[in-house]
């Protein structure tokens, strides 16, 4: 799956809108050259979860359904660490100190799931609702014992991961907005850093685009994205 890159260098001057597509990265960053040759470095600022729930629902789309669970979860689970960076950081806590701790509990998603848990209840003074056990159930079974689900399954599944995932997004951009925007500004600076030079920030419409104005990620539905994923979704390419 390839993500499309409008050239800005061409729109700025006048010319035709030349689009790369381009091979979807784990860190967002791209490197971009358009048909006239215009080279630029782009870090989105869709975070990972948001791209991975976009690829289970087109997986779907595509008639996969057990591929389609595994990048749902997946989702999930970077849901769950990208909600504790935010929180840890609206604690200041300093970036490196949260690195060298999440090293410990990287390959542990139990103890990453702990972790949000507690680091919600110390931000938010309430206790998070906890993801259903029975959907958890349905993904093991599909991803660890071969369970091949119906479309109307994974459906089910991924709404239920939607209106969770919605559900504390509302909360963080009420709560820590400007925590959410310093965390990408600190991956901005380390990127600028490391090419040397400005980078741009596109951002895109994913279905749990997190810039979206909350109240319209309160009034949003999976059944309303899935149809606009089904009849007309531009911003990827295979």
């Amino acid at each position: 799956m390839k993500l499309n890159f409008p050239c800005t260098t061409c729109f700025l001057n006048g010319r035709k809108n030349i689009e790369s597509a381009i091979d979807i990265t784990d860190d967002g960053v791209y490197e971009v050259k358009c048909e006239n040759g215009h080279y630029s470095i782009q870090l989105i600022r869709n975070e990972k979860y948001e791209i991975l729930f976009d690829l289970g629902m087109l997986a779907l789309n595509n008639g996969f359904a057990r591929e389609a669970v595994s990048s749902l979860a997946s989702s999930l689970e970077r849901f769950y660490e990208y909600a504790t960076r935010v929180i840890l950081n609206g604690f200041d806590i300093g970036a490196e100190e949260v690195e060298k701790t999440w090293k410990l509990v990287s390959n542990q998603s139990e103890r990453q799931l702990g972790a949000f848990y507690f680091m919600y209840l110390s931000m938010f003074k309430e206790v998070p609702t906890s993801f259903p056990n029975k959907k958890t159930s349905f993904r093991n079974n599909v991803i660890h014992k071969g369970y091949i689900p119906t479309e109307k399954e994974v459906f089910e599944y991924a709404d239920e991961i939607y209106n969770y995932i919605v559900k504390f997004t509302l909360n963080l951009k009420e709560r820590l907005s400007e925590s959410m925007e310093e965390l990408f500004q600190e991956r901005l600076n380390i990127i600028e850093e490391k090419f040397g030079r400005d980078v741009s920030t596109p951002s895109y419409g994913t279905i749990l685009d997190k810039s979206r104005p909350i109240t319209v990620l309160a009034e949003s539905s999976l059944a309303k994205e899935y149809e606009y994923v089904k009849a007309e979704y531009l911003m990827y390419s295979k």
